[in-house]
């Protein structure tokens, strides 16, 4: 449910953003961002401290619990590799999100509505996936179908950079979609299952922490685009990621044993 309500801001957010930059100009999205995140912030300060899960204990320091979940997540490596997989993507794929506004431009001559349907697409397709898993519910041998979805999100995307076409593009990313959010959701799934409970905010905190690595992503992917253009710039990111995901299938069995 968590990834579903993430996936329909996906959808409404990116194409009404990019209709409104198309209409009023990029300001008109700034501030609206600006009124949702102070709405955001005050709904969340209205949480009732009773619902707050109790620490523990206070004889912990919070250097001391981070420590611990380094730790942890290092010395399981049923953790350790969930967490791995989940930074291929975020290191090689997410980076080329940015750089769709210029996909839309140069490549299929969009515009900025252009850029909305194509950022929009990858949330279309995401709760039709969702949907499906739920469908699925318990399925069996949930790492390999985690690890199936990943190299499957990174292999669909290759195509995509290759497509000049705008109604194929945007097919494209509506079935890596698909594919993305469900292996992201059994990654987030499994990590919860294989954690004790104790320590699974450390773990989870350790989780989101790799996500960051986004940022050192798009660096190299921005130059890449800057010396051979868009699509092979973001193509060549997609290949290495796909072939990192193989690697990771082929090495780490705890994680395919899930």
């Amino acid at each position: 449910v968590n990834s579903m309500v993430q996936n329909v801001a996906r959808v409404l957010g990116p194409s009404g953003f990019g209709i409104m930059m198309a209409a009023w100009g990029v300001a008109s999205a700034l501030i609206m961002l600006v009124v949702l995140q102070v709405a955001a912030s005050v709904a969340t300060m209205r949480i009732s401290h009773t619902t707050r899960q109790v620490r523990v204990t206070s004889a912990i320091s919070p250097w001391r619990m981070m420590a611990e979940g380094f730790s942890y997540s290092w010395a399981d490596k049923r953790i350790l590799g969930l967490i791995v997989v989940s930074v291929i993507p975020s290191l090689l794929i997410y980076p080329y999100i940015p750089f769709l506004k210029i996909v839309s431009e140069d490549v299929l001559h969009r515009g900025n509505a252009g850029f909305g349907m194509l950022s929009s697409m990858m949330g279309w397709g995401s709760l039709l996936g969702l949907f499906a898993l739920v469908y699925l519910g318990g399925a069996r041998h949930r790492g390999w179908l985690m690890l199936g979805g990943f190299l499957a999100y990174a292999l669909i995307l290759t195509g995509f950079s290759a497509s000049s076409d705008y109604a194929l593009s945007l097919g494209i990313l509506a079935t890596a979609g698909i594919f993305h959010s469900v292996a992201m959701a059994l990654n987030n799934t499994l990590l919860h299952q294989v954690t004790r409970n104790e320590m699974r905010g450390r773990v989870m905190a350790v989780s989101q922490m790799s996500h960051g690595v986004q940022a050192i992503g798009s660096f190299p992917m921005a130059f890449a685009i800057s010396a051979w253009g868009v699509q092979t710039g973001i193509g060549v990111f997609m290949a290495l990621a796909a072939v990192c995901f193989v690697v990771f299938i082929a090495a780490w069995g705890s994680v395919r044993r899930l």
